[in-house]
């Protein structure tokens, strides 16, 4: 436990000299109950950002250790038969300057803003104007003031290369549909529950092409660039419709997703929209709960190629089917269902096809499943 002359506030760090485990056992640290993701520390200074809503106003902070194995170093043919589970050689706490992420605002990512902390990984060295990542994939983390609701914006003020086409984001694990994006501020509705009661918000980034500005002969600049991000922001955002029950909507580019929440899927185009792998999700809120038998309606795409298509139902896995070219229907296990207010379906088939592989084509996308629109029929 540790006593502090005033209040703390703002973002801290927690550093602690370590001497690791003999067995490379993992490392918990607990700060006032909140355990934080365990960790096999390395020699020396090790750091962890404590939560704000566990320091913020405190005069005393209790910190505990956890480790996954203790030993015996006489097990290991030592004299020492003492029961050892980390060395701490020193410990301390530091404020953080910048980083903290305010609900309406927008986060810079240039130089003049100490961020280590939120260039969690794949970033070059931080320029005036913002920061480029280092390859095809680079991640983000945001600490937030206070937790968060359940829908917001996030918007990524961006600088692409010449050869920049997709961009697919991931918030917390969850996937977003690719987008693509333009120079500039870009925008992207989270789904409900992705960043719900959070007090951090960790961002993936991965471009499909990356880019040597020195392969062109006119620059002495040969890193490797993925995509320049200036800085990033989460705004509130008004809640979508809830997904009408006793209807079947077609989803294409002309009428959009319809409040649907997407993961995984290709851009919208005017028939409907392919998965751009093997499997694709659908989230769905409704404005009452679901009551009764519960139907689902596919309208699904005929493949290239035959597939085998399975359905995940909240967890619950339906048996795999070889779908119809128009009109497919589940009837959803009454556990699924019953007294939900919103459901979450994952769409997995057994094969993806590239079209210019299997003919005349020059269309080299990964296509998984197709859809055309999507309803359900409730008696309750």
């Amino acid at each position: 436990a540790v006593a502090f002359a005033e209040p703390l506030s703002g973002l801290l760090r927690l550093d602690m000299d370590i001497a690791p485990s003999p067995v490379g056992a993992a490392l918990a640290i607990t700060a006032e109950g909140h355990q934080m993701p365990p960790v096999v520390p390395v020699p020396g200074i090790n750091t962890w950002l404590l939560p704000l809503s566990v320091t913020q106003g405190r005069t005393d902070l209790e910190i505990r250790l956890h480790v996954a194995n203790a030993v015996r170093p006489v097990d290991l043919g030592l004299a020492d038969d003492r029961l050892l589970g980390v060395g701490v050689c020193s410990v301390g706490i530091t404020p953080v300057e910048g980083g903290v992420c305010t609900v309406g605002q927008m986060l810079s990512l240039g130089n003049g803003q100490v961020l280590p902390h939120v260039l969690h990984r794949g970033w070059h060295k931080q320029e005036p104007w913002g920061v480029w990542t280092s390859g095809a994939e680079a991640s983000l983390r945001l600490i937030l003031i206070e937790p968060l609701g359940d829908f917001h914006r996030l918007d990524l003020d961006l600088q692409l290369t010449p050869v920049m086409t997709d961009l697919i984001l991931t918030v917390n694990g969850v996937l977003l549909t690719p987008a693509r994006v333009k120079p500039g501020v870009n925008s992207w509705t989270l789904p409900p529950g992705c960043v719900a009661g959070a007090e951090h918000v960790n961002i993936g980034l991965r471009v499909s092409k990356t880019y040597c500005p020195a392969a062109d002969g006119a620059s002495t600049d040969d890193r490797v660039l993925g995509i320049g991000v200036k800085a990033i922001g989460l705004f509130p955002a008004p809640a979508t419709p809830p997904w009408p029950v006793g209807e079947l909507l077609p989803v294409n580019a002309t009428v959009g997703w319809r409040g649907i929440y997407p993961g995984g899927w290709h851009r919208l185009e005017p028939w409907g929209v392919w998965s751009d792998r093997a499997e694709a999700s659908l989230r769905f809120r409704f404005d009452a709960p679901l009551h009764g038998p519960v139907t689902l309606l596919l309208n699904v795409a005929a493949a290239p190629r035959t597939q085998l298509l399975t359905l995940i139902v909240d967890g619950t896995q339906l048996p795999a089917v070889r779908p119809d070219n128009g009109l497919n229907r589940w009837a959803l296990p009454a556990d699924c269902t019953e007294g939900k207010t919103s459901l979450t379906i994952h769409l997995l088939v057994d094969a993806v096809v590239r079209p210019v592989d299997i003919g005349p084509s020059v269309d080299d996308r990964t296509l998984g499943v197709g859809i055309r629109g999507v309803g359900f029929q409730a008696s309750g």
